[in-house]
């Protein structure tokens, strides 16, 4: 199974770092989001890691070194990750799990997301729905609807930014994606929402009982660092 970490954002949402550094390299205890997650994944036996990179790149390859493969998307400030993903839809050749480079997550959540046999299975929380993080409705086993555009009170949960696709379900995403060629401003779950109109099943996999928490503000920062800084 392949990796994709999505790492080109700028970060703007969160300057008093990422104007001199990038965001996944904020450290959190002895490891910085990345490289706890890269290690993560090395620890489940995927080795076959590609960081997509634009924004202060040679930090992250100078960080991460040989544990991963890059590529370079040269349009990370004039677009969002759907794009950032479709730049590299080439290179996906089966089963792989997707990552946003900006989350904090327990191991457990990979583990299980790799040994899930859905061919679509997004990792969501139904523990609280945040109005910063993309929303989703569900309903019995399958996801119904993602997107910001959904209301916190409509919301059964968040996509927390991890998933997994198996080879047909890489497949149905890839020809999703291309039908947004054009579209520079959003996520990839715009194709997801594609899929599920069309009738493709998207799964999910709940991880209320694990822990998460993504980065975006500095308060998101600070109270991360709280509670898991080590002394």
């Amino acid at each position: 199974m392949q990796a994709i970490i999505l790492a080109a954002g700028v970060g703007s949402r969160i300057k008093k770092f990422s104007l001199k550094k990038h965001k996944s390299l904020i450290k959190i205890g002895n490891k910085s989001l990345l490289t706890r997650m890269v290690d993560y994944l090395v620890d489940i036996n995927i080795n076959d890691i590609l960081i997509v990179t634009g924004y202060k790149s040679e930090q992250i390859k100078s960080e991460i070194k040989t544990k991963a493969k890059y590529i370079y998307f040269p349009r990370y400030r004039s677009s969002n990750n759907l794009q950032t993903l479709l730049h590299v839809r080439n290179k996906i050749k089966g089963p792989f799990l997707c990552l946003f480079s900006d989350i904090f997550f327990d191991k457990k959540i990979l583990l299980n997301l790799k040994n899930n046999k859905k061919d679509i299975c997004l990792a969501i929380d139904t523990r609280k729905v945040r109005k910063d993080t993309m929303r989703i409705i569900k309903k019995n086993d399958k996801i119904i609807d993602i997107g910001s555009q959904i209301d916190v009170s409509d919301g059964d949960g968040n996509f927390i930014g991890i998933a997994k696709f198996s080879k047909m379900g890489a497949t149905n995403l890839k020809k999703s994606l291309n039908y947004y060629k054009n579209n520079y401003k959003d996520y990839y779950t715009l194709a997801l929402k594609r899929l599920i109109k069309k009738k493709k099943k998207v799964n999910y996999l709940d991880v209320k009982s694990l822990f998460w928490t993504e980065i975006d503000f500095y308060k998101d920062y600070l109270k991360l660092k709280k509670k898991y800084e080590i002394k």
